[in-house]
């Protein structure tokens, strides 16, 4: 079940983003112990900072959650999150933290959608033929978030790998307003460079009229928020908010 867990930290200094720290934080705060499966690269969660509600004084953690049951996870970070964090020399106390959820069935059978105004709030960058693309290919992110949720979600909810093609041949930009930002801290402790900001997507052509297409964009695209797209999503980028659900929360 798809979770999002939004902890707010009262730092003991002025914190910096350090990306490759996110995700000895987030492992901290929900692996199981002794986890053998720490330091392979894909990861049942994602990771990000709220960049727009956090401030020297406040650090807010967005955790999000990506496998079917819910219930471990709920426990270990009710069981830890008091206990006293780091991110780097910071020392961090959580001062509240809350959850939100979805069901994979609720996603793959909501609303059908063709249109989906996606903020990029972190870094994004995909990586083709071993060179990072810094650019919001809708194919691209529909690659992401296919390969994420068929690792994660439940049979019952299978993407049918014959109808992506169509999916992924009617897709398009009907706006965007990015930029690209350099973070020295990136996956692995390299350089990295990603593109931020507003991306509007549309299924265009034979697929805005095909049911299943329609199906797996609404699902895909409202199933961004937890999974992130693109690499380094345990470490902070990625990050992505759906514009559509915020106007209708903020409604």
């Amino acid at each position: 079940m798809p979770c999002t867990f939004t902890i707010e930290f009262e730092p003991d200094r002025s914190w910096k983003p350090i990306h490759r720290r996110l995700r000895g934080l987030a492992a901290a705060l929900i692996e199981p112990d002794d986890n053998p499966d720490h330091y392979q690269q894909e990861q049942p969660f994602t990771v990000g900072i709220d960049q727009r509600r956090s401030s020297p004084e406040l650090l807010v953690v967005r955790l999000n959650w990506l496998g079917d049951d819910l219930h471990e996870p709920v426990s270990r970070i009710a069981d830890r999150v008091s206990h006293t964090h780091r991110l780097g020399s910071t020392k961090l106390r959580c001062v509240d933290w809350t959850l939100s959820a979805q069901t994979y069935e609720e996603l793959f059978n909501g609303l059908l959608r063709q249109m989906a105004d996606l903020d990029f709030v972190t870094p994004t960058a995909f990586k083709r033929r071993g060179v990072s693309l810094p650019l919001p290919d809708p194919v691209q992110v529909m690659q992401s978030l296919i390969r994420t949720w068929t690792a994660t979600a439940p049979k019952a909810v299978a993407i049918d790998p014959a109808a992506i093609a169509k999916l992924q041949g009617g897709l398009a930009i009907v706006r965007h307003n990015v930029q690209t930002r350099r973070v020295e801290d990136g996956p692995g402790g390299q350089p990295f460079v990603g593109f931020e900001g507003r991306v509007k997507l549309a299924l265009v052509g034979e697929a805005a009229d095909d049911h299943t297409a329609l199906t797996m964009f609404g699902a895909l695209t409202a199933y961004a928020t937890y999974a992130g797209v693109g690499r380094g999503t345990t470490y902070g980028f990625g990050m992505v908010n759906d514009r559509d659900v915020a106007d209708l929360t903020n409604g």
